[in-house]
C-alpha cells in the first residue's frame, strides 16, 4: 500500500523541542498492520536518518500513531514524532541526512521555527517568510537526502 499524498507539519519551540506531525493518505483501505508494527517500522526509518541541531546529533522518536478510515475510499496514518536540540542566540541550523530517492507520491512540508529563516536547502518548490516555511514536492522529484535550514534567534 503506497500513499497517494503526505503532509508534514513541523514546529520547533524556543527551547529546541521539535514536534513533527506526519500524515500519509491512501486511496485504498486495507486493515493496517498492528499499530505497534507501524510504529516500529517508522522508528526504524527515523533511526536510519541523521538529524542534527547545531551540529549535534538528535534522536527523533515516534511517540504516537493513529490509523483510520477517513472516507469510504481514503484512509490515513498519522504519526507524531518528537526530539530535542540545543538552540543558541544567533544563527542556528537544522540538518537532516537520509537516503536519496525519487518521490513516489506528492507531499508538502510546513515548518515553523523559533527565529527568522535565513537559508534553506530542500528539494521541491520552497517558500519561506519570517519563521514559516512551506515546501511542495511533486511525485517523481529526485530527493537528494540532505536538508539544511538555518534560522536566526536574537
Amino acid at each position: 500500500m503506497k500513499p497517494i499524498y503526505a503532509k508534514g507539519i513541523f514546529e520547533m519551540s524556543n527551547s529546541g523541542e521539535v514536534f513533527q506531525n506526519v500524515i500519509f493518505y491512501y486511496k485504498e483501505y486495507s486493515r493496517p498492520k498492528k499499530i505497534r508494527d507501524i510504529k516500529a517500522n517508522m522508528q526504524k526509518f527515523l533511526d536510519n536518518e541523521e538529524v542534527f541541531i547545531n551540529h549535534k546529533k538528535v534522536k527523533p522518536k515516534v511517540i504516537w500513531i493513529n490509523a483510520r478510515l477517513m472516507t469510504k475510499n481514503i484512509s490515513f496514518i498519522h504519526i507524531f514524532i518528537r526530539f530535542n536540540g540545543q538552540l543558541i542566540s544567533g544563527i542556528n541550523e537544522y540538518e537532516d541526512i537520509y537516503e536519496s530517492e525519487t518521490s513516489e507520491y506528492p507531499y508538502e512540508i510546513f515548518w515553523r521555527f523559533p527565529g527568522k529563516i535565513i537559508y534553506v536547502k530542500l528539494n521541491g518548490k520552497v517558500k519561506y517568510v519570517g519563521k514559516l516555511l512551506h515546501a511542495k514536492i511533486r511525485k517523481g522529484t529526485l530527493i537528494e537526502g540532505h536538508d539544511i535550514i538555518r534560522f536566526s534567534i536574537n
